[in-house]
């Protein structure tokens, strides 16, 4: 798994979100938090899921 800095990964949410780029970073910090979690797992539960909420939380819906 591709591993990034904080610093590459806020430049990247620089990049594409100049607007909110701290809002971008934690978002995707927690998409990858989530995907580390069950990386090992043989049977994800629930991933796309949960998923699915931090998104949706992060864009208000």
């Amino acid at each position: 798994m591709l591993q990034l800095s904080d610093e590459e990964l806020l430049a990247i949410c620089k990049e594409f979100a100049p607007e909110n780029p701290d809002e971008i970073m934690e978002l995707l910090r927690q998409l990858i938090d989530e995907e580390t979690q069950v990386i090992h797992q043989a049977k994800p539960h629930r991933i796309i899921k949960r998923i699915s909420e931090h998104i949706d939380e992060h864009l208000g819906v």
